[in-house]
């Protein structure tokens, strides 16, 4: 196109030269200058073609960098997580083993500053792997009946000695007559509830500390539930307010000095608030207090739906054999004894290999199985078992603490999955949901009849 734009000026200007029809020379001009501009036009389209094609490839190629170090990130605090929460589980569970023993008053009150400590650092590491699942878009919510009254009792009586100590009243007021039954994730719920009143107690020093719950009218059997934590500490700045709901601050520096605390608490209630469906507001001034508000949306349920919520009874118990595979000998100890003094049958095993010859050498009722360990994991001995045709019931009991860890015990044939460090409640939930059936009545024998 070039060569012949210059071609068409070039007849313009012999046409032009020699006399010819002045008419014609202009024509001649005129489409040479027209295909200049479209030879010029197609070289700047190739131009920015190019150009773009090499931006495509540096986003790409940043895209994909951010993702492995993404990745990276993630994979590392998991790791950290499992590393952590293995020892902690030891250590928790030991105090609560000892906490069932005779202590002296003094050596009770060492007991519980070890498991205050412990529990601090565990709440710590929960914090940072909530945030990583609030960056990655991973958080997940369940849906189940809970009392929500008894959910704020059960938090307020966490902090019974610590107000004590502050000499701070602490208050909650629930109407009268309002539904206390709700299906909704009463985990995620008591976590937001947990960390706004510890926050409050945080930062009051005297006066009081109320919780006020509010249900909004019903429609169509949902309604807004409103958690409403109110303070007499020092209150928020104006200008401070704008920045205390985002990760890793607090309202000033002073304040990490004098309260401590990693800013995480707020960023995360607001997350959990707002991915079920709900809001988080707050309103304060300086040295008056401050009253945070999060509004949750919630399906209104009954006592008859709490009554048939899983592991609501745990009457008729039956004894029952189990294998228990972990290669962490503390947590194998403290899991072993939880188990044992409820009555059951234990075969303890260190690796995944063992599991699978105890099982098939036992037949259990039920297996808890940890996922890493030596000579053979969790995940491959659950699925030689299941390959065996093997359906005992399988729970995980993991230090791994991420939604894609659970996934994948799942997908390798586990029934359930419990996290590092287990609650006696927890452990025992479980043998109710997936192993424990009430026991009949035994018959009257023939003598007790013949003696009748």
């Amino acid at each position: 196109m070039l060569v012949l734009g210059v071609a068409g000026l070039g007849l313009a200007v012999v046409l032009f030269v020699g006399g010819g029809p002045l008419l014609h020379a202009a024509s001649a001009f005129a489409a040479g200058a027209a295909l200049l501009w479209c030879a010029h036009a197609l070289r700047v389209r190739d131009s920015l073609i190019h150009d773009l094609t090499a931006e495509r490839i540096v986003l790409q190629a940043s895209r994909q960098q951010i993702d492995s170090v993404s990745r990276a990130k993630s994979d590392f605090i998991a790791n950290i997580s499992h590393e952590i929460r293995t020892p902690l589980a030891g250590v928790l569970g030991t105090t609560a083993l000892l906490a069932e023993t005779p202590l002296n008053d003094e050596q009770r009150a060492y007991l519980t500053a070890i498991r205050g400590a412990a529990e601090g650092l565990m709440a710590l590491l929960g914090d940072i792997l909530d945030m990583s699942k609030i960056e990655a878009g991973h958080l997940t919510f369940e849906r189940s009946p809970f009392d929500l009254r008894k959910l704020a009792e059960d938090v307020i009586g966490m902090f019974g000695y610590v107000t004590r100590d502050k000499g701070l009243v602490l208050r909650l007021t629930y109407a009268e007559g309002a539904a206390r039954v709700f299906f909704g994730d009463p985990l995620r719920i008591r976590q937001v509830l947990t960390n706004l009143v510890s926050n409050a107690v945080k930062f009051t020093a005297a006066g009081e500390v109320r919780i006020e719950i509010r249900v909004g009218p019903t429609l169509h059997d949902e309604a807004t539930v409103e958690l409403r934590v109110q303070d007499t500490g020092i209150g928020i700045t104006a200008e401070q307010l704008p920045r205390i709901f985002d990760s890793f601050v607090q309202a000033d520096a002073s304040t990490t000095r004098r309260f401590g605390g990693t800013g995480l608490g707020l960023a995360i209630c607001r997350a959990l608030v707002r991915g079920m469906g709900g809001s988080l507001d707050v309103e304060s001034l300086p040295g008056s207090g401050s009253t945070f508000t999060a509004a949750v949306p919630l399906t209104v349920a009954s006592e008859h739906d709490l009554s048939e919520a899983p592991g609501a009874s745990v009457t008729g118990m039956r004894r029952l054999k189990i294998v228990l595979a972990d290669d962490n000998r503390i947590n194998r100890t403290v899991v072993l004894a939880l188990l044992e003094r409820a009555g059951h049958t234990v075969i303890p095993v260190e690796n995944g290999l063992a599991a699978v010859a105890a099982v098939e050498d036992h037949r259990p009722d039920i297996v808890f199985m940890d996922c890493q360990m030596p000579i053979m994991d969790g995940y491959e001995a659950t699925t030689r078992l299941r390959e065996t045709g093997c359906t005992v019931p399988i729970i995980a009991l993991t230090a791994n603490a991420r939604a894609d860890d659970r996934d994948r015990c799942l997908a390798a044939g586990m029934t359930d999955y419990l996290t590092k460090p287990i609650r006696p409640e927890d452990l025992h939930l479980a043998l109710q949901r997936h192993a424990i059936a009430p026991t009949p009545p035994e018959p009257a024998s023939d003598s007790a009849s013949a003696a009748q």
